[in-house]
């Protein structure tokens, strides 16, 4: 599967995922777009368009007057890659609307020889491009086919190579050997499907090795999307405290489910 391809799957995944929050109430998925280099001079902080009031290619448009930056600038910190897991690598000095515009100054870690690399490159443009994490709040279908969001909250800002977020995932398709998913285990998970607007489970058909670039047929594209948002769902429902998650359960379930070839990798 090329990155193109899994955009197109990643894309059809966001819009049914808006579509069941618009009609659910439930929350949207988070969402990243591109954005980039405004100014990098030899020194001083690296000033960047985090998002623009543009129709994008897939016929978005962000509204600049509805960003919300309160949550971001209590953490302004700036990522690689949208990669949470990792330390921060600078961060948002600055972050305000500005017109059309949501600009940022950012300011890398000096003390980390990985940052320093990243600013070192922004600074030469051999890296050009940023993207934002947000979450919309308040959005519509426009008749491209795209949406139009009102309202948004910034949640993180990244530094990147290539602004395509579904990149890690693309990559982790190409690696791994990802034949066929069983979902019966989930269907006691049915209420989460039900707010996302998915009546019953999706289920796979096995159509081979996806990751050494097999499409996957319309069947199974259909299925995809529905459980990045059942995932999407479960990521956003937050636990009681007479339900705590059972990690050594989940990674039993998750060998049972590898000893019977259910799953590789």
């Amino acid at each position: 599967m090329t990155l193109s391809e899994f955009e197109v799957y990643q894309r059809e995944a966001e819009t049914e995922a808006l579509k069941a929050a618009a009609t659910t109430g439930s929350r949207a998925p988070v969402l990243y777009k591109a954005g980039w280099v405004k100014r990098a001079a030899a020194d001083g902080p690296i000033t960047v368009v985090a998002s623009h009031e543009s129709e994008d290619r897939v016929g978005d448009i962000i509204m600049a007057a509805g960003w919300d930056l309160r949550a971001f600038r209590q953490n302004p910190v700036v990522l690689w890659s949208h990669d949470p897991l990792q330390p921060p690598i600078g961060r948002a000095r600055r972050v305000e609307v500005e017109g059309k515009e949501l600009v940022a100054d950012l300011e890398f870690d000096q003390g980390d020889e990985e940052a320093q690399r990243v600013d070192g490159k922004f600074r030469r443009g051999v890296l050009n491009a940023v993207s934002v994490g947000f979450r919309p709040v308040e959005f519509a279908r426009k008749g491209n086919g795209g949406f139009l969001f009102r309202q948004q909250e910034l949640l993180e800002l990244s530094a990147v190579a290539i602004p395509a977020h579904p990149m890690a995932l693309a990559k982790m398709m190409r690696e791994r050997s990802v034949r066929f998913l069983m979902v019966e285990d989930l269907k006691g998970s049915m209420p989460v499907y039900e707010e996302a607007g998915i009546k019953e489970p999706p289920e796979f058909r096995d159509t081979g090795d996806i990751g050494n670039g097999l499409n996957i047929n319309p069947s199974n594209r259909k299925a995809l999307g529905q459980t990045i948002v059942f995932l999407q769902g479960l990521l956003d429902k937050p636990l009681k405290e007479s339900e705590p998650l059972d990690i050594d359960l989940l990674m039993a379930k998750l060998w049972e489910l590898k000893q019977g070839g259910q799953i590789n990798g």
